[in-house]
């Protein structure tokens, strides 16, 4: 179910005389059609190789009857599928926690405490905690750390030592001391703007020889040098503003930084702006917590989150993004973010792979033996945009109700009205813009929607399911 269309070719060329071929596959778990996996190659296959005899192998000896059930019931609602009905000799077993927080923080915080109560029976390597994308790793890493929780980031690294994450923080620490020569290095040419290591060697030159301070040395080379003025400018600019959150959106907006990760358009890229994105969410977390604080306060709490760990390896708690768990088990499992927008992600809600985001919930499922816990947040900050109100998940409304324990506030059944979105002026609730306003439709299925100015273009099946 992982294979591409190259690597399915080639396999029909080396068993074209004799047909000879044994392969095994699941198409409830084909979640890498980013990669290039081909969903078509699985189902298909009967149909490439008339003779083929199918074995379905549908006892599952992991997860406990309830699992079994939710995950079966959600996958099922996707077409692209062979079908097939698991059971287990397993008995008993926990229904499906879900809870809610206002903020991501507050779901955070609220996931703390059923991980001391799960550590009260469990070893801490027994526990997963998983999400959709990178960036929604940040309030959780941040909760543990405050409760001295070891924990892991599996096939990943930690939020605040991530790389964009690193520059742009970078900014704010030549700001605070622009004589720190570690941190000149890192963003002088970040992103490349033309400022080579030549250009470096002459600026530590003035340093060194000549008794100039290095902020000194960097405006004098600028003199001389187009690029070195330029970014003098810039960190003479960034310099002026006093709030903390707007100082981070303009570093990435005013660097070029942001700009050049859309223009490489690919996955990678898009999970770093989320990350940038997530650490604007975090500075506005750290000012609500401390309205006074200045730049300097912030770094403070930086350095203390990346303080590296002094417990011994081996018992920590798992974090990692659902698609780094293919093939793993916990006897309990956490899944978090679970919004309209997060998980199912703002991609597939756009671009129609809604079917794939379903078999990668359907794995997240399946990764427990004994015990899941699911969890969304109310809001989300947009920065100086404020708060907006976040939809649960769709894949919640999916579960069988009998299987879900419901911790406070039972999601509402938000049902879209299908005359609502066929007018003008009418403003519907975007995961990541906001509230909009329809302006125009277009070719039926398309709705030109004002997002405080901004323009963008939609099909109408995105907000299925949602509140207009």
């Amino acid at each position: 179910q992982d294979t591409n269309h190259a690597q399915y070719k080639i396999l029909k060329l080396l068993t074209n005389k004799n047909r000879n071929l044994f392969v095994v596959g699941d198409d409830d778990q084909s979640i890498y059609g980013f990669r290039g996996a081909d969903l078509n190659n699985i189902l298909n296959f009967d149909k490439d190789f008339p003779k083929t005899t199918v074995y379905r192998l549908q006892r599952n000896y992991r997860s406990t009857p309830i699992i079994l059930r939710a995950a079966s019931e959600v996958v099922s609602f996707n077409n692209s599928r062979r079908g097939k009905d698991l059971w287990t000799k397993i008995t008993g077993g926990e229904k499906i926690t879900l809870f809610d927080g206002y903020s991501e923080e507050e779901e955070a915080e609220k996931l703390m405490r059923y991980i001391k109560k799960e550590l009260k029976k469990r070893t801490m390597g027994d526990i997963l905690i998983c999400y959709r994308t990178n960036a929604q790793s940040r309030p959780i890493e941040e909760s543990l750390r405050r409760r001295g929780i070891p924990y892991r980031i599996v096939k990943g690294i930690r939020f605040y030592e991530r790389k964009e994450i690193k520059d742009l923080i970078g900014y704010i620490k030549f700001i605070v001391n622009r004589n720190d020569l570690t941190t000149l290095e890192r963003i002088i040419n970040t992103p490349p703007r033309g400022i080579g290591k030549v250009t470096l060697k002459k600026i530590l030159s003035l340093s060194i020889n000549d008794g100039y301070t290095l902020w000194e040395a960097i405006k004098t080379e600028g003199e001389e040098n187009r690029r070195v003025k330029e970014f003098v400018k810039l960190i003479e600019y960034l310099e002026t503003i006093e709030s903390l959150d707007l100082l981070v959106n303009e570093i990435a907006i005013k660097s070029g930084y942001l700009e050049k990760l859309e223009e490489e358009g690919t996955p990678e890229s898009q999970s770093r702006i989320e990350n940038i994105r997530e650490l604007l969410e975090s500075i506005t977390y750290f000012l609500k917590r401390n309205p006074y604080a200045e730049k300097e306060d912030f770094l403070n709490e930086v350095a203390l989150l990346t303080d590296r760990d002094t417990y011994e390896r081996g018992n920590e708690v798992n974090l990692m993004t659902i698609h780094n768990t293919k093939g793993l088990e916990f006897p309990v499992v956490f899944i978090t973010g679970m919004v309209d927008g997060v998980f199912p992600h703002i991609r597939s809600l756009s671009e129609g792979n809604i079917e794939e985001e379903r078999r990668l919930f359907y794995v997240g499922l399946t990764r427990a033996k004994e015990k899941i816990y699911l969890s969304y947040f109310k809001s989300r900050n947009f920065g100086s945009w404020g708060m907006n109100r976040m939809v649960p998940s769709q894949f919640l409304r999916e579960l069988p109700s009998d299987t879900i324990k419901y911790e406070g506030e039972k999601p509402p059944n938000l049902m879209f009205k299908e005359e609502n979105y066929n007018r003008k002026n009418e403003y519907v609730d975007h995961p990541f813009f906001g509230r909009g306003k329809i302006i125009k439709i277009e070719d039926g299925d398309k709705l030109v929607i004002s997002f405080r100015g901004t323009i963008k273009r939609i099909k109408k099946s995105f907000f299925k399911g949602k509140e207009v």
